[in-house]
């Protein structure tokens, strides 16, 4: 797990030169992404710069030094993330008379592409990455991305000059400045909470899509970099790897019988979490107490020789608080287990700092718990495994049958029915606590947040299709965004949605848009703010594929979400000691607004709104604080999407 960056000015063409750019910097700008070593490479005409930052996981000698060029001299890389793979590679390279000098997955990679090419290597390679490529003898530059997105990659464009790197705030240390927001990006973040791809929060840079290429052309008269970002963007990007033909295969071959796709699921999943448990240092796995976790530290348990070290974070709110299961789950495995408990002064020293960790303006509350653990883990480990991706890729979210059972309801209701139960449901919503008294005495469990689900199912019932349904259930800001003026054309494109599917649709969906945009983007920035590497064993490429072979009825078998991960796991862990209610990873962000956070909250919503009037609706905001300071459901994440813009424009324009 590294940083990387670089550039390409074509001299005579660009509006810069190389020597305007400033690169002195990046070591330690990306330094928290790769403290063990940096280095630099520039091509021969000074045209092409390339950067690394260097986590140290395989081959901790010299040898694994980057930017690293090939044997033969033709390809030189900068790499950050891991292949699994590389061992089997390997191998493959020596029976084709090829000597390696080290035993990094970086030098496996180029010369596997030097030997075979790049487009063999990236449909050969498992892992996660996002790396720059030169090719001195075609004379192109190569912008690669992994497959779902686990690792980031920005690109940027201004005056001739095409610059990328792991992180915007690289960029903004080499130019200066990244110049206007985009629109179209703030309007998306304020509805979902984050920029989702291929979208920055600044006009000039973009990311890369997952599972996607960017060749740029550095022949002098090739035009190159004259186009716009987009078009630059549009015309030079190919997918080498596809979410919806990955599911298109898959609805050709299911699974015929839910024994098959358990066995093997379970073997699969057990040989990625041996692959993932292969390094030259220590490795942890993140355990929350949940189906996902618990399983990877399970697996990983029973994999890897000697001891494994299990890290959870708790905190002092019952209601959200998971460490208790995580602690009985570790000892019935035997893990080295390590816990922290999140306090209000943890609070009060992250909200401030976040800006300078994500870049860009990130609502998911669930970031503060991610920084600490990956800081409690730092201590002991360099790896940490985690179950992220398994709510997306194995039906774990509430929100996949829920929507499937209103998509149908209001597909077969006429509006007026629809509109009786909005009416019942406005009445429930009212009398919310008598309405839990009454189902706690036929025996239903408390709900947590009752009035808050009774207003999402009312508005659910408006719905008019299931595209806009799923978009409503993603969605922070519904009706409007707390903007003075925004474009028309910023929600999420769901040409793709196929209405009366909706499980299947909502998850593939998820795995395009809020996987990498939002889980992945917390989990990274979070682990590499203290130089830790994760690694996601439930987002390797094959499980994702088998898990597309799965049908509805035996992924969520018996009405449960995550059926057959909860199966797989049962081998392992006494069924009662994960069967509970879902908390996830949240966290009472409402309750952090209106004790801990609660004078800087008001400080930002007081002060700070009104100096950004250019671009916010201070009425819409005030009047969604007064609603919150009422306990009105759903408030808390608006004011929450709405401070942290707010602490990230203090800090960065």
């Amino acid at each position: 797990m590294c940083g990387i960056a670089g550039y390409y000015c074509p001299q005579g063409r660009a509006g810069r030169s190389p020597e305007s750019i400033r690169t002195e910097s990046l070591p330690q700008v990306l330094k928290h992404r790769g403290p063990d070593s940096s280095g630099t490479w520039v091509s021969e005409n000074r045209e092409v710069f390339l950067f690394h930052a260097r986590l140290a996981i395989q081959d901790l000698s010299p040898l694994g030094h980057q930017p690293m060029e090939s044997r033969s001299g033709r390809f030189v890389i900068t790499f950050n993330g891991e292949i699994y793979n590389f061992k089997e590679l390997a191998r493959e390279l020596e029976s084709a008379g090829i000597a390696l000098r080290g035993h990094s997955d970086t030098e496996v990679l180029l010369e596997y592409i030097d030997r075979f090419g790049l487009s063999c290597a990236l449909d050969r390679i498992t892992g996660m990455f996002a790396f720059a490529l030169v090719d001195r003898a075609e004379e192109k530059l190569f912008l690669v991305r992994d497959r779902v997105g686990e690792k980031p990659l920005y690109v940027y464009l201004d005056q001739g000059v095409l610059a990328f790197a792991s992180e915007l705030k690289a960029l903004k240390s080499m130019f200066g400045g990244l110049g206007e927001i985009d629109q179209i990006a703030l309007a998306q973040y304020f509805r979902y909470g984050y920029v989702p791809d291929p979208r920055s929060i600044y006009a000039k840079a973009r990311k890369l899509a997952p599972g996607s290429v960017l060749t740029i052309s550095l022949k002098r008269h090739s035009g190159g970099t004259s186009q716009s970002l987009a078009d630059l963007i549009s015309s030079g990007t190919t997918r080498y790897w596809d979410l919806f033909e990955v599911r298109r295969k898959a609805i050709a071959d299911p699974y015929t019988s839910r024994a098959e796709a358990l066995a093997d699921v379970h073997h699969t999943l057990r040989k990625k979490i041996s692959d993932q448990s292969i390094a030259d240092v220590d490795v942890g796995v993140f355990l929350s107490g949940g189906i996902d976790s618990s399983l990877v530290a399970a697996i990983l348990r029973d994999v890897k020789e000697g001891p494994v070290k299990s890290f959870t974070i708790g905190f002092d709110d019952p209601s959200y608080n998971e460490a208790r299961f995580a602690a009985e789950i570790a000892k019935h495995l035997g893990t080295e287990h390590h816990e922290l408990t999140l306090t209000d002064q943890d609070l009060l020293g992250q909200v401030e700092t976040l800006p300078s960790i994500y870049d860009e303006p990130f609502a998911n509350p669930s970031q503060i718990p991610m920084l600490l653990l990956s800081k409690h883990a730092r201590r002991e480990v360099k790896v940490c495994l985690s179950g992220d991706g398994g709510d997306e890729f194995f039906g774990g979210y509430n929100r996949y049958l829920w929507g499937a059972k209103v998509e149908k309801y209001n597909k077969i209701n006429p509006r007026f029915i629809r509109n009786l139960g909005v009416k019942l449901c406005n009445i429930l919503e009212n009398r919310s606590t008598e309405f839990e008294k009454l189902l706690y005495k036929f025996g239903r469990k408390p709900i947590q947040d009752v009035e808050g689900k009774i207003r999402k199912f009312s508005r659910a019932l408006r719905m008019n299709n299931g595209s806009e349904l799923y978009d409503f259930l993603l969605s922070t800001w519904f009706d409007e965004v707390p903007l003075k003026s925004f474009p028309l054309n910023y929600k999420l494109e769901m040409a793709c949605y196929v209405e009366g599917d909706f499980e299947k649709t909502a998850m593939l969906l998820d795995q395009s848009h809020y996987l990498p945009g939002d889980n992945l983007v917390k989990v990274d920035r979070a682990s590499m703010r203290y130089s830790l590497e994760t690694r996601l064993p439930l987002v390797e490429r094959e499980l994702i594929e088998k898990s597309h072979r799965i049908s509805v009825s035996m992924m969520w078998a018996g009405g449960k979400s995550k059926s057959i991960l909860r199966d797989i796991l049962s081998e392992y862990v006494p069924a009662s000691l994960f069967e509970r209610p879902k908390m996830g990873f949240t966290v009472p962000v409402d309750k952090w607004l209106k004790t801990s956070l609660y004078e800087w909250s008001s400080d930002m919503i007081n002060t700070r709104v009104e100096k950004d009037d250019e671009l916010l609706d201070y009425e819409l905001i005030r009047k969604e604080h007064d609603n919150f300071k009422k306990g009105m459901p759903g408030s808390g994440l608006k004011i929450w999407s709405v401070l942290a813009f707010l602490q990230w424009r203090l800090q960065w324009s």
